[in-house]
C-alpha cells in the first residue's frame, strides 16, 4: 500500500481523479471475488499485494475528488470524509472479527467483497454524476 501511495498522485491526475478511483475499486472487487478461490500461501499474497496496490490511493485520491466536484465545500468535505473513514475503519474490523467467528473464512471474505462492491457501487454513481456535470457545463 505504502509503495501504491507514491504513484497514486501522478496515476490519478494523469487519468483522470474519476477514472483512478473506478478503477481502483473495480480491481479491488475483482481480486477480492478471486481470493476465495486461492488454495496456495503464494497466490493468496499476491492478492493481498494487489488488493494493497488497488486501494493505496483510494482515500487520499476521492479526498481529492470530492474536494474539486464540491466546490465551496473545501472546508468541510474532508472533515466528513475523514470522519467516514474512521467510523468505517471501527466498523469494519468489528464485523471481520465477527464474521471470522461465527462464519466460514471463505464466507467472510466475501463479505468483503460485498463490502468492495458497494464502494464500486458508490464510485459509478460519481462517476456517472461528474460526467452529466461537465456535460451540463460544455
Amino acid at each position: 500500500m505504502s509503495v501504491g501511495r507514491l504513484f497514486a498522485g501522478y496515476i490519478a491526475e494523469k487519468f483522470q481523479y474519476r477514472v483512478y478511483i473506478l478503477y481502483s475499486c473495480l480491481a479491488a472487487v475483482l481480486l477480492m471475488a478471486i481470493f476465495p478461490f486461492t488454495n496456495q500461501i503464494w497466490s493468496a499474497f499476491l492478492i493481498i499485494l494487489l488488493l494493497g496496490l488497488a486501494f493505496s490511493g483510494v482515500f487520499s485520491i476521492a479526498l481529492v475528488f470530492a474536494s474539486k466536484m464540491l466546490p465551496g465545500t473545501e472546508e468541510s468535505t474532508p472533515s466528513i470524509l475523514i470522519a467516514s473513514g474512521g467510523v468505517g475503519g471501527a466498523i469494519l474490523p468489528l464485523l471481520t472479527g465477527w464474521s471470522l467467528d461465527h462464519l466460514d473464512v471463505n464466507q467472510s471474505t466475501w463479505m468483503l467483497a460485498l463490502f468492495a462492491g458497494g464502494l464500486l457501487v458508490i464510485s459509478l454513481v460519481t462517476y456517472q454524476w461528474q460526467s452529466r456535470q461537465r456535460a451540463a457545463s460544455v
